[in-house]
């Protein structure tokens, strides 16, 4: 009986908190062209990557993003999707989810 309530209360603590709510918008995001650039500080990369973001409520647009990612994070590839939240987009702040 223990094990059953720690597990619903788990998997509702799970679906609670990757929902949408509490003002929380999610973007979705296609990888449309992904490049390691040539220079970049040791144990890092250096990624241009092309996004085309849709938000929930607005029309698509893409976006060019620089960012350095430790050699151990992959990059990400063309055609990859991951979801964001929206307000990330606006603060320039996100980074690229698996």
């Amino acid at each position: 009986m223990r094990r059953m309530i720690l597990v619903i209360s788990l998997l509702l603590g799970a679906a609670l908190s990757a929902s949408p709510s509490h003002g929380r918008a999610y973007c979705r995001a296609y990888v449309l062209q992904s490049e390691e650039l040539a220079w970049a500080p040791i144990y890092h990369n250096r990624v241009r990557a092309v996004l085309e973001i849709i938000p929930p409520d607005g029309p698509a647009f893409q976006t060019t993003v620089n960012r350095l990612l430790p050699w151990q994070e992959p990059p990400p590839r063309q055609g990859q999707r991951f979801r964001l939240r929206c307000d990330a987009i606006n603060s320039g702040s996100f980074v690229f989810a698996r």
